[in-house]
């Protein structure tokens, strides 16, 4: 449980922290890149970072006042990502063919931030099926018990565009990609894996890399967290002995 000053502090204070010192780079500036971007720039109107991304034209999304901003666009966006401290990565963004990068723990996200300051009131929702379904009917059955409950995640709201509206008492029901569980370090307080079946070969090397991604929701919980999963699905029937 969290003692907020005012709705948001804890997270501005968190990534203050976090990015002190170091050189960021936003990669990607779809729907969630965009996000953060404006959540760092409310909080730190003045730190400069970089934003990368295939389109050249992102630029254009961006106030001409803002001078604190580098870009890498066109087809070398890619290129020298070592050069960072941190990277932001947006979900859609494969590093496959980057195994050294990967290993170097400069990779974050908005959905690992966000669980590392506020993991004990989500309840996460993950599977190679189902998940849209169970997350909305999660969130649906707190809302009927007046429960102050948020919906984010792969369903359609970055969980960046709904940090002021949080207090000590929000339950966040987050549905969670194998995309946004790649790299995470911290799972959410409870944490449902429905199945895990065959999906998304062209974002991962092999159907093990991309089974591995879905069981960081697991892995990456604390003693006292929840686990919730379906034990008659044999491939988290295997990933359980390991």
């Amino acid at each position: 449980v969290f003692r907020y000053i005012k709705p948001g502090i804890m997270m501005k204070d968190f990534l203050a922290r976090l990015f002190k010192n170091k050189k960021i780079l936003i990669l990607g500036f779809g729907r969630e890149g965009q996000s953060s971007y404006k959540l760092i720039r409310e909080y730190f109107p003045r730190m400069h970072f970089t934003i990368a991304d295939k389109r050249i034209d992102v630029s254009e999304q961006i106030s001409d006042a803002d001078h604190c901003i580098s870009y890498k666009l066109g087809e070398g966006y890619m290129e020298n990502l070592d050069a960072y401290d941190l990277i932001l990565k947006t979900p859609g963004i494969s590093l496959q063919e980057l195994p050294e990068l990967m290993l170097t723990g400069k990779i974050t996200s908005q959905t690992d931030l966000f669980l590392q300051a506020y993991a004990p009131q989500v309840i996460g929702v993950t599977g190679t099926k189902g998940k849209s379904t169970t997350t909305s009917l999660i969130y649906h059955i707190l809302k009927s018990t007046s429960r102050e409950t948020v919906l984010v995640g792969n369903i359609g709201l970055p969980p960046f565009e709904i940090v002021d509206q949080l207090d000590e008492s929000t339950v966040v029901v987050f549905e969670l990609s194998s995309h946004q569980l790649e790299f995470i370090t911290r799972a959410p307080h409870i944490s449902i894996l429905l199945n895990l079946f065959q999906e998304h070969l062209d974002h991962y090397t092999s159907l093990e890399d991309y089974h591995r991604a879905k069981w960081n929701i697991a892995i990456t919980q604390k003693e006292d967290d929840y686990f919730i999963y379906n034990a008659e699905n044999p491939a988290i029937q295997t990933w359980l002995i390991r």
